[in-house]
């Protein structure tokens, strides 16, 4: 034992520097963005904006609803609480996301 160092570093030391090491910040989180499908706006007909509008008007701060919304390249869908609504300002809020009412592609107001 006369060959044995006299200042050993603790165990819970040493298993540290064998903790796992992300080298490049931010890496993984831009592979998984890159993973998401990215789609290009679809043209709302006309016939479509009218049931938006209409459905819009039907609906209040607190009404549970259900919505598919354009955002960041994707299509996202989501079933909450009307949270905010603007009529005049033209967006609303369900899950804490703002959505303008030209963001949204299909909305219904449920029981």
């Amino acid at each position: 034992m006369a060959n044995r160092p006299k200042n050993k570093m603790p165990p819970a030391l040493r298993a540290k520097q064998f903790a796992p090491f992300a080298a490049l910040k931010g890496f993984e989180e831009a592979l998984r963005e890159q993973e998401k499908i990215c789609v290009d706006k679809k043209d709302v007909s006309e016939e479509k904006a009218r049931e938006i509008n209409e459905a819009l008007k039907t609906v209040s701060p607190g009404d549970r609803i259900s919505l598919t919304y354009y955002k960041n390249r994707q299509y996202i869908s989501a079933v909450g609480v009307a949270e905010k609504f603007d009529l005049s300002m033209k967006y609303l809020e369900i899950s804490g996301e703002h959505v303008t009412f030209d963001d949204i592609f299909e909305i219904e107001k449920l029981q």
